[in-house]
């Protein structure tokens, strides 16, 4: 994700956030069933993800290529992991790190990812599966940054990450078992799967 301090980043997501849920309203009205919401919820946050990676959207004949900001991130966490040493040396606070696109990011990824995992959670797989799902959904939109939207654009204009791949997994693979513990010590709901073979213990 192209790096942002807290309060642009919340101020963007909001903003995509709103047309998002425009759209889920609207699609509400003619999802009448109870599979039919939490279907079109699903593809709501999937959207959300897809759109929030890859807007705005930059001036194709402005482009200077190649960018050195999107060149590709392929050594899983050293980048994060060196920014956090040097934060911890400088300003070991929480408003210094919240100010911190690296960490923005990186929590935003997991926090999306877990809304797209307990959605999830209401239909019957494992957690394997929606590990997965998780999986080709976030490398679908970091090859979509690495290709320039698939030759849309003389070059990436957005970083591929490895952390983002990652992290987006870890949130789906969390959001889902969570969900599951919760349906399962709750009492199952309608319309959710809590049998032994839908349940994330056995994955």
């Amino acid at each position: 994700m192209k790096p942002l301090t807290l309060g642009a980043y919340i101020d963007g997501s909001l903003a995509y956030l709103a047309a998002v849920l425009a759209v889920v309203g609207a699609m509400s009205l003619w999802a009448a069933t109870r599979r039919m919401r939490r279907g079109t919820l699903l593809l709501s946050g999937c959207t959300y993800l897809i759109v929030l990676s890859q807007f705005p959207l930059p001036d194709r004949d402005r482009l200077a290529c190649p960018l050195r900001a999107a060149e590709p991130s392929l050594v899983p966490f050293v980048p994060l992991l060196g920014r956090m040493a040097r934060v911890w040396e400088t300003a070991p606070n929480l408003s210094h790190w919240a100010s911190q696109s690296g960490f923005v990011g990186a929590a935003m990824n997991l926090i999306v990812g877990a809304l797209i995992g307990a959605l999830l959670a209401g239909y019957p797989i494992r957690l394997r599966t929606a590990a997965g799902l998780g999986l080709g959904l976030s490398l679908a939109v970091e090859l979509t940054q690495l290709t320039g939207t698939w030759g849309l654009y003389p070059c990436a204009y957005r970083k591929f990450d490895v952390d983002d791949l990652i992290l987006n997994t870890v949130g789906v693979a969390l959001g889902f078992w969570v969900a599951r513990r919760w349906a399962t010590g709750h009492g199952p709901r309608r319309g959710w799967d809590t049998t032994p073979e839908g349940r994330c213990g056995r994955a």
